[in-house]
Formats: structure tokens, C-alpha cells, sequence
């Protein structure tokens, strides 16, 4: 088991920065319409982040397994945080844009539907919420 660890100083109004158990720090805050400055990621934002991260390692991991060559990868995550206490965010759409000769859109459709339903933690603990989209060669 890995241990996840983090840490969060208070600075002012509503930012804090955060540190990793690694090592790595950043500042949060929220955007003005909630009380904040906005200097740094928010949240949930945070969380997209996350998913997009996790489910992007996975893919290149497994496009690579399968000698798959790609010219350029970007993904994009699309969420909303419910107006109703308790807020959450509800639905995931994560999007995959892919680039390149050597890649077909199931090649890409399998890499990621194997991350979200065996490797990706994020999603795992997002329990289901989260669906795809594959863009390929901008068609």
C-alpha cells in the first residue's frame, strides 16, 4: 500500500497552499464569486486535474504496451458542481484528443476504457462517474 499524504497552510481570505507528501506545492484559492482572490487552482478543479492525470499516464502506458505510436495526446475533463447542498460534482466527461498515423479511435476507446475500470485510483474513487469522448485527428 501507498500512502498518500498532504498538508495545507492557510495564507489569507480563502488560499492556501498545499504540499505533497513528495514534496510539491501549490497555491489554492477560489474565484471571487465565492469569496476568494482566484491565485490558484480551485477544488474541484483540482479533482479534473487529478482524473485527466491518472487516466492519461494509463493511456500512454498502455498505447505504448501496444506499440502504438501517437504524435500528440490532450485530454480535457468537463464537470459542474451541483447547485443544491450538498454540493458535489456529478458527472465526469472526460475527452481524449489524439494525433497521429498509428492510432485507431479503438485503440484509444481501449486504453481508456481499461484505465477507468482497472488502474485510474481517480476515477475508481469517483465511483463510475465518469464518461469518454475520443476525438481523433480532429474528425
Amino acid at each position: 500500500m501507498t500512502n498518500v499524504l498532504a498538508s495545507l497552510r492557510w495564507i489569507t481570505g480563502k488560499e492556501f497552499v498545499a504540499k505533497t507528501g513528495t514534496g510539491h506545492s501549490l497555491v489554492i484559492d477560489v474565484p471571487p464569486h465565492w469569496g476568494g482572490a482566484n491565485s490558484g487552482p480551485f477544488n474541484a478543479e483540482l479533482i479534473a486535474i487529478a482524473l485527466g492525470g491518472c487516466a492519461g499516464m494509463d493511456v500512454v502506458t498502455i498505447l505504448g504496451k501496444r506499440r502504438c505510436a501517437w504524435d500528440r495526446l490532450e485530454f480535457s475533463i468537463e464537470s459542474a458542481v451541483a447547485d443544491e447542498r450538498p454540493t458535489s460534482l456529478r458527472e465526469f466527461v472526460l475527452t481524449c484528443r489524439a494525433w497521429g498515423t498509428g492510432l485507431t479511435r479503438q485503440d484509444i476507446e481501449a486504453a481508456l476504457a481499461l484505465s477507468l475500470e482497472k488502474y485510474c485510483v481517480v476515477a475508481h474513487s469517483l465511483n463510475g462517474r465518469v464518461t469518454t469522448e475520443v476525438v481523433l485527428n480532429d474528425e
